[in-house]
Formats: structure tokens, sequence, C-alpha cells
């Protein structure tokens, strides 16, 4: 029997490197809601854990698998500013563009 808690300890072992990440990257931008994270905040949030080239490894993997989108905000401050919204609220969106 395994104890509680263990299966996800030694989930990495022998397994994607960068997991954990993706889950919290993935986490990070779905706690935005519908206004998500710009590029800017993504890696000001995790410089500590992901130099840049591997944060967009990790978010071009989200966009992959579909739990993320990515537009350029398309009015207001900060117009054309890349932004990752998570895909469950895609239908609240208005301020991106493709």
């Amino acid at each position: 029997s395994i104890e509680p808690g263990m299966t996800k300890a030694f989930s990495s072992v022998g397994g994607n490197t960068f997991a954990t990440d993706l889950e919290r990257v993935q986490a990070q931008i779905t706690s935005c809601g519908p206004s998500g994270m710009t590029e800017a905040e993504l890696l000001t949030a995790n410089y500590h854990q992901l130099e840049e080239r591997f944060l967009k490894a990790i978010l071009q993997t989200l966009l992959g698998m579909r739990v993320v989108i990515a537009g350029r905000l398309g009015e207001g401050v900060g117009k054309g500013t890349l932004v990752y919204i998570a895909m469950q609220f895609k239908p609240q969106v208005r301020r991106i563009e493709p």
C-alpha cells in the first residue's frame, strides 16, 4: 500500500522534469481569471525557478495541450501585449486578438 501523497512525491522520478513547473505556471495563469497574465508577468513570477527559454517552452506546451490560449491585447493600456489566458475563460475574453 502507498501512503497518501507519496505518488505525487515520486511522480517526477524518471518523468518530465518540468511537470511541476508546468503545473505551477498553469495555476498562475488560471488564478488570474479572464484577464490572464502577460509574458512579462509570467517572467517576473517565475524568474527564481525558470530561465526564460524554459518558461517559453512551458508556455508552448500549455498551448499545445490546449489548456491556455494566447493573444494580444486589442484595446486600452498595453495594446498589443502578449497575454496568456486559461482556456476555461475563453468565452469571457473579448480584449484579445490572435
